[in-house]
């Protein structure tokens, strides 16, 4: 009997350890903006968002996921909002997948560079990550985008640097000003931090588990038997 308790509390030690989660922040390897015309001023960290003269802004966010092991069952993306400059009442941000290869994405382009407009396509489409409102009250929070399945998917299937582009769906051509993010670059400390929940991929002890739960069960049919 003693025996059996043994093995029971082994069975729960290792169950235990298949299903152990952690919480991991990361923080920006780098972030940016690309401009509608193609500029972006390498080394600008910035993440401006929207135009501040009828030519829109998409940003971005570079992130290192080499260190992260087991696997992602969600995530977030939060940011820093020092600014909200706009005369709507809100505004929608969108995440996107982002196909432009980091070393692209980080390099400085002029006004009128083809690839940097290139850049500027690849961040406001394609498979879309997460969604968010942003308002007024929101400035001087730090804001907190929940990433969906496509999002969750995509970073589990990278091994190292991952990046997502943001675009804010309601711009308006028509307006001069309509911007979020702004100033963002000279802030210190401002935060650009990818949150992952993740699950401990089920190691071979799991088999080991399987093995000893045969045994115990085994182990009591044998007792039954014994009884007179």
């Amino acid at each position: 009997m003693q025996t059996l308790r043994v093995v029971a509390v082994l069975c729960l030690l290792l169950h235990s350890r298949s299903l152990s989660a952690d919480v991991i922040a990361l923080n920006f390897v780098d972030s940016g903006w690309t401009r509608v015309n193609g500029l972006h001023q390498q080394n600008n960290d910035n993440y401006f968002l929207g135009s501040d003269g009828s030519q829109e802004t998409r940003n971005w966010f570079l992130f290192d996921l080499s260190s992260v092991t087991g696997n992602i069952v969600s995530a977030e993306l939060r940011l820093s909002l020092p600014s909200y400059t706009s005369d709507d009442p809100s505004e929608d941000v969108g995440l996107f997948d982002v196909l432009t290869p980091p070393e692209i994405l980080t390099a400085g382009t002029p006004s009128g560079s083809a690839q940097g407009m290139a850049v500027f396509d690849d961040l406001g489409t394609g498979v879309q990550y997460g969604l968010r409102t942003v308002t007024p009250d929101d400035a001087g929070s730090v804001l907190s985008f929940t990433l969906n399945a496509n999002g969750v998917a995509s970073l589990n299937a990278a091994s190292s640097l991952w990046a997502v582009g943001g675009r804010m769906l309601t711009w308006d051509p028509d307006v001069d000003v309509e911007a979020i993010f702004g100033g963002t670059g000279s802030i210190p400390g401002s935060i650009r931090q990818l949150v992952l929940n993740t699950e401990a991929i089920p190691e071979p002890s799991s088999l080991v588990f399987a093995a000893v739960s045969g045994l115990v069960l085994t182990g009591r049919t044998l007792q039954r038997r014994r009884k007179p």
